[in-house]
């Protein structure tokens, strides 16, 4: 990138409505297939209903913006003014926070508790600079924005027209983004769920900075059907997205819900000078972040897998490990798991099974970044410990167990304790291909459904746009199959 170009990512804050306009709402839209999405950001989502929705207008603030800032030029200076800071002295030495979480769209589970536990650790982590969540609902933002953590954050526009989406924040007062249209969407051509890329240009502590978050298509069935083929090719689409955006030397991070399994996809395949923040801080540890096993709330076979990732492009220099010769750039330090433990108290019934309730299905990943310059006066590597998973102890050493005698307790019943410690990734196939045949009638019977949310329909409806499914209808893509082949998520 230029100097021309990192001058542009230095440029102040927008105003607090920045959110409302400029990029179309989507990830996974471009501005033209959702017609006036940016602007109904603004005014609240049509679609949040039933009791969360219920719940989180009870406690709205009047005249509110659906944004979750203080309207006016008076929110504008504010932002203007936390723009200026963060690239100030004191700021520019400071580490930076990435959490990327898939927060599960199930609103019958729990959803008030559930979105409640993301904000107290969110909280608990001392508000990460950079927020990157997926399968976020209407609902999921109506209640976000009655919190004080979330009036921290600007944040990507709301696609009034999907059940579903991708977001991102930037903390106010640490992140300055750009100053006209922050946030850019970019559609994967090859996909029939939607799927694409949503990034921002920003910069903290007086570093530009790429980051992006992505949900890469979801396998529905064996053989074809598990899209592996469509993702190993949108995250390729991704990369490159942000790459161009970034330009040879700006630091770049994608994150999110890949749906990548190694038994069943291959290895990860990442371009020169991109590495794998859990590979490189916690070589040799699992880090499933989808684990039936860990994850009392779920009730399916599947082992784990390591389905969220952060990538990253850092140290403004090529051929280094997460730092390179930059003296303005990034360098790992730290990776851990959030949201592992079960809510205090708290069961409800999945599948006909009582189970403790988890903020979600996933696990997520929080990644601490630290200047380089800072990590090489620190001595070598730069790095301060390299974390913690959140819940190590006696969550770590036998979560199946843990979760089995809690469930006891909590309905007074019993089950069978699973294993000792965290199971690691099966070493089975990823899944046969099966005839052409076979594949074609999954594929027949998997397009009916996932077909209709190729493309968010416009508000009153023309009839030319597919029919988007409600979150509802697609709850099952997200359940765990009885075949461990199939995860679908």
């Amino acid at each position: 990138m230029g100097k021309d170009a990192e001058a542009a990512l230095r440029a102040a804050d927008p105003p607090a409505g920045q959110a409302a306009s400029g990029a179309a709402g989507r990830s996974g839209a471009s501005p033209g297939k959702a017609p006036g999405t940016a602007a109904a950001a603004a005014g609240g989502p049509a679609q949040a209903s039933g009791p969360a929705a219920a719940a989180a207008a009870a406690s709205r603030p009047a005249g509110g913006p659906w944004t979750g800032v203080g309207a006016g030029a008076a929110a504008g200076a504010a932002n203007r003014n936390a723009g200026m800071a963060s690239t100030s002295t004191q700021q520019q030495d400071r580490p930076m926070s990435i959490l990327t979480w898939n927060l599960w769209f199930d609103e019958e589970m729990e959803l008030v508790a559930r979105m409640k536990a993301v904000g107290d650790i969110i909280e608990r982590e001392g508000h990460p600079d950079l927020l990157l969540f997926q399968e976020v609902t209407h609902n999921m933002l109506l209640l976000f924005s009655q919190t004080s953590w979330f009036r921290r954050y600007h944040h990507s526009p709301e696609p009034r027209h999907q059940p579903y989406f991708t977001l991102l924040l930037a903390r106010r007062d640490s992140v300055t983004l750009t100053a006209l249209q922050p946030w850019a969407n970019k559609d994967f051509e090859n996909s029939v769920m939607g799927r694409g890329i949503l990034y921002t240009r920003a910069v903290v502590g007086g570093r530009p900075l790429v980051v992006g978050t992505t949900h890469l298509e979801s396998p529905v069935g064996k053989g074809p059907q598990q899209m592996t083929a469509q993702r190993r090719e949108q995250l390729g689409s991704a990369m490159k997205e942000l790459q161009a955006a970034a330009g040879p030397t700006t630091d770049c991070v994608l994150a999110g819900d890949l749906n990548w399994s190694d038994p069943r996809d291959g290895p990860l395949p990442l371009p020169p000078h991109w590495v794998d923040a859990w590979r490189e801080l916690r070589p040799g540890q699992p880090g499933c972040t989808y684990d039936c096993q860990a994850n009392p709330m779920l009730t399916g076979r599947w082992p784990g897998s390591r389905l969220d990732r952060l990538l990253c492009r850092l140290g403004g220099a090529p051929g280094s490990s997460g730092g390179g010769s930059s003296s303005r750039g990034w360098k790992l330090d730290s990776i851990k798991m959030v949201g592992t433990q079960a809510l205090p108290g708290l069961t409800a019934m999945n599948k006909g099974t009582r189970v403790l309730v988890l903020p979600s299905d996933h696990f997520g990943l929080l990644l601490k970044l630290v200047p380089v310059e800072a990590a090489a006066a620190a001595g070598a590597g730069g790095r301060s410990g390299g974390g913690y998973v959140l819940g190590s102890g006696p969550a770590a050493a036998g979560p199946a167990a843990a979760a089995a005698a809690a469930v006891g307790a909590a309905a007074g019943g019993s089950s069978a304790a699973g294993a000792g410690g965290a199971a690691s990734p099966p070493k089975c196939a990823g899944g046969a291909a099966g005839s052409d045949g076979a594949a074609g009638a999954a594929a027949a019977a998997a397009g009916r459904r996932q077909a209709a949310v190729k493309a968010p329909t416009a508000a009153g409806g023309s009839g030319s746009a597919p029919v988007r499914l409600a979150a509802a209808e697609v709850t099952d893509l997200t359940t765990e199959g009885e075949d461990e082949d199939v995860i679908v998520l």
